[in-house]
């Protein structure tokens, strides 16, 4: 819990280029990591770690750190994992003007994302063979892959304007259910007062036909 705690800082931290905290993050989940042998959190904080390498321009630690991801997801034969970790890296090699490196590497791990109806990695693949293509004046193959580019993109954007919907909804319906438990509290409420007034109104009624004449 601790691990996951702290790399979430670490997530947070790298999402807004606040790299130097999010590697002491880093560093702290991966010691947590580290002690329980927990594969999965190290392979997802060496990514992390490598993600902030690329931002810099540290290409040649990138690449390491990437590698070293890639090999602790595969020993827990996490595909999605793998699939991420090989997009990283060919982006690299496009970088670096390595087209074929980054060609061979891309094609390698789109099975991969086909077999696990990954869209957005399956998106960013066609994208970067886009690229590609366009890098080495493939032009024809530039214009096919382009296509099929946006027409993934357009699958991508209507499943999450679908979850978007969805999550709506349900914060509606959530939002809905509290306050007709507010309302119904308030009704308690105030059919508790109305029920003691009821009583003080009964005591004097009481009191009133019990006193004796004078």
């Amino acid at each position: 819990t601790l691990a996951y705690i702290y790399s979430e800082f670490a997530l947070i931290y790298k999402n807004i280029q606040e790299y130097d905290l999010s590697l002491l993050y880093i560093d702290t989940a991966m010691s947590y990591c580290n002690n329980i042998n927990y594969k999965r959190g190290i392979a997802t904080l060496l990514t992390y770690k490598a993600d902030i390498n690329k931002e810099r321009k540290n290409y040649v630690e990138a690449l390491l750190l990437y590698e070293l991801a890639e090999n602790s997801y595969r020993e827990i034969d996490f595909e999605i994992g793998i699939v991420q970790s090989g997009i990283s890296v060919a982006n690299i090699y496009f970088e670096e003007k390595s087209y074929e490196k980054a060609y061979n590497l891309i094609n390698s791990v789109l099975e991969y994302a086909e077999l696990n109806s990954l869209l957005d990695e399956q998106t960013q693949i066609s994208e970067l063979k886009y690229k590609i293509y366009k890098a080495r004046a493939f032009y024809k193959k530039a214009a096919n892959e382009a296509d099929k580019f946006m027409l993934l993109k357009d699958s991508l954007f209507n499943i999450q304007k679908e979850e978007r919907i969805r999550e709506i909804e349900s914060k509606f319906q959530l939002e809905r259910k509290d306050h007709e438990i507010e309302l119904l509290t308030v009704k308690d409420e105030l059919n508790g007062e109305i029920i003691s007034q009821q009583k003080v109104r009964f005591r004097y009624l009481i009191l009133f036909y019990h006193i004796p004449d004078l």
